[in-house]
């Protein structure tokens, strides 16, 4: 067997032992809609440098695409930080845990204030702890089905939900709310 038909069996083995991961895990990080991109982008990029991948033992291809992937994804999320930190979707996302308010004007500016203060806090979160609070408050996951989505262990998720509540606790305490 030449070396291109050698890496062309390694690239189609590793296609059909990992595509599935990395969807799972392109799913967990940035939605269905991109989770294919991915997959071909990270596909595309391993035929453009299949010599990463040889040699390596079965379980180091799997650890290294499935972190290749929520890299890959990360950037993917810091190219569109933008749109998906939006106060707007965060607010529409968060569906009935937040209230639209009816009563006095001032009431609402404050409330808009505290709604552009929270997603300014969780758009400054870490990339990690950024993506649990999204897939928390976007799609209302509970913590089991968010370790599942990220291949992560429940505590971590937890953790990671805890450590974004005492920042977003510090920031609102530092603006004169007691929460």
């Amino acid at each position: 067997m030449g070396d291109t038909e050698e890496i062309n069996a390694l690239i189609e083995w590793v296609y059909n032992e990992f595509s599935q991961l990395i969807w799972y895990t392109a799913l967990a990080y940035v939605g269905e809609t991109e989770a294919c991109d991915v997959v071909q982008e990270i596909m595309l990029r391993l035929l453009e440098q299949p010599k990463i991948l040889k040699g390596r033992e079965p379980g180091e291809m799997r650890a290294f695409v499935v972190k290749a992937t929520k890299n890959y994804c990360i950037d993917c999320l810091r190219v569109r930080e933008a749109k998906t930190a939006s106060y707007e979707g965060i607010v529409e996302s968060a569906g009935d845990r937040w209230q639209a308010y009816h009563g006095n004007p001032l009431d609402w500016v404050e409330t808009q204030e505290l709604v552009a203060l929270l997603a300014r806090t969780i758009k400054r979160m870490s990339p990690e702890n950024r993506i649990v609070w999204e897939q928390h408050l976007r799609h209302q996951l509970s913590y089991q089905e968010i370790a599942d989505l990220m291949h992560l262990k429940k505590r971590t998720v937890e953790k990671r939900l805890s450590v974004g509540r005492k920042e977003i606790r510090r920031i609102m305490r530092g603006v004169g709310y007691h929460v």
